[in-house]
């Protein structure tokens, strides 16, 4: 028996909480803090969200199949299987810090420093840089996923609305990255204070993203399966 979609966000949303609380309440452990600091990477948080994309990447491949099954037209769905190399790629970068990789690539040269003048940071902040260095690409997937949720065929129209939310939860955490660059290199009082806030809040907001995304597909492919099988009859 097939959860409902509601039951399956609620589940996933308590996860994502149980991440949060696991990070207020022992990140700062001397010896076991590290392991559940949702800043760090490379513990439980990181393989968490590594899982939780390929939760969404494994629910749009559904959707494709599923879309497959009810549609006559060769090339319906194809699209899906472009959100699950997306979503993919998201996966493997929370586990191998992919862009964290580019980035230092990008600002060990002459472009770095010109990054650093223009935005007012220091080079202890070159990491989060990379929301504003991969902004156009950033900007231009966050478009297509627009785009392709609402060329969806779906009998509720709520849903392409709802695709909104987790893509906003998705800019505010790569905003709040920029913001984290920009407090670390002030001379404010107590910048260490304002940037764990400010960490928390961009991490709980992708690990929400994610659980929206996978409730999304899985809500879109119950719909698909209701049309299945009604054709089927």
């Amino acid at each position: 028996m097939n959860p409902s979609p509601k039951r399956l966000l609620f589940v996933l949303l308590l996860m994502d909480a149980g991440m949060g609380v696991l990070h207020l309440l022992f990140s700062t452990d001397p010896e076991m803090g590290s392991f559940f600091n949702l800043a760090h990477e490379e513990n439980l948080p990181t393989w968490y969200s590594s899982f939780q994309f390929l939760l969404v990447a494994g629910a749009a491949v559904f959707c494709y199949v599923l879309e497959k099954t009810v549609s006559s037209q060769k090339t319906a769905g194809w699209g899906w299987l472009v959100v699950a190399l997306c979503m993919l790629g998201l996966a493997i970068d929370e586990t191998f810090q992919i862009h964290e990789a580019l980035i230092d690539q990008v600002m060990s040269g002459k472009a770095g420093n010109n990054l650093r003048h223009f935005f007012g940071t220091t080079q202890d902040t070159d990491s989060l840089l990379w929301t504003v260095t991969f902004a156009p690409v950033m900007i231009l997937a966050a478009t297509g996923l627009i785009l392709f949720y609402y060329s969806r065929p779906h009998s509720n129209p709520l849903l392409f609305r709802l695709s909104l939310l987790p893509l906003c939860l998705l800019v505010l955490s790569a905003g709040l990255e920029f913001m984290e660059a920009k407090i670390l290199s002030s001379l404010a009082h107590d910048p260490m204070g304002r940037y764990q806030k400010f960490t928390f809040i961009e991490e709980m907001a992708e690990l929400f993203a994610a659980s929206l995304f996978v409730w999304i597909h899985y809500q879109y492919a119950t719909g698909l399966g209701h049309a299945a099988g009604g054709n089927g009859q």
